[in-house]
């Protein structure tokens, strides 16, 4: 009876440990250390990446996600990043997301156009949620071009296509077309296994998150939206203008 009882208090104590160690790995606090005085040092919590932010009470609801606003928007930014991811990638090797960029310039272009617009071209409430759909549909189509930065040069480099490339419009063309329906289709099992299995924390995901809830969340967060995208924008023009004068110099010499 003694060896029983024993063994079933070991088990509870067990069970205790492993339920205690389960609680601080779920909520992902940092103990708190005590000095000589025995005054303890408070810390900062980590941040739960698996938790949703939470809704915001005094904004409006929004039923429209997917509107033709955001993908049409997020479309024209991406192709814009395509363009320029082609011309980086096939200079330097490596090209840049277009995530932070979509989500930036989308709420610049849809944040006025959802205020003075009418509701049948384009006005209308315009959320995070809906920017978030803006900035996927900007992701999308600006990693199209990496295929002409990667796949293509190594096929004309291997002679699996013609010598000139005006010639391979249609192979070109419906390549793309039958990738992006493999992107598609790899999308939903992938995204089980890495993100709902695994769990694993994307960086460039993380940040397009809490780039958009920093652009429609806090007293400041208009004139922080303002900042962000004239930086951006800046940034933009001073690249353009430096390659332009860059090339113009070239060609003097």
């Amino acid at each position: 009876m003694t060896t029983v009882t024993h063994q079933v208090a070991s088990a509870q104590s067990v069970s205790s440990h492993s339920d205690k160690e389960k609680n601080a790995m779920d909520t992902d606090i940092i103990s708190v250390s005590g000095d000589s005085e025995g005054k303890a040092e408070p810390h900062v919590d980590f941040i739960n990446t698996d938790d949703p932010f939470p809704e915001t009470p005094d904004a409006p609801r929004e039923d429209q996600q997917l509107t033709v606003r955001a993908v049409l928007v997020g479309c024209i930014l991406g192709g814009i990043i395509a363009a320029s991811n082609i011309y980086l990638g096939l200079k330097t090797g490596w090209t840049f997301g277009s995530s932070l960029f979509g989500a930036i310039l989308g709420f610049a272009i849809l944040k006025p156009l959802s205020r003075s617009a009418p509701t049948f071209l384009g006005g209308g409430y315009f959320g995070p949620k809906e920017n978030n759909v803006c900035q996927s549909a900007a992701t999308s189509a600006g990693s199209l071009g990496l295929l002409f930065t990667s796949g293509f040069p190594a096929a004309y480099q291997l002679g699996l296509l013609s010598v000139h490339p005006k010639d391979d419009f249609g192979r070109l063309i419906t390549f793309t077309i039958c990738c992006a329906f493999f992107g598609l289709s790899f999308t939903q099992p992938l995204r089980k296994f890495y993100i709902l299995k695994l769990k694993l924390v994307f960086p460039s995901g993380m940040a397009a998150a809490y780039t958009i809830q920093s652009l429609h969340v806090g007293k400041n967060a208009e004139a922080t939206a303002r900042k962000k995208t004239k930086a951006l924008i800046y940034a933009f023009i001073f690249a353009i203008l430096l390659r332009v004068n860059w090339v113009e110099f070239s060609n003097c010499r």
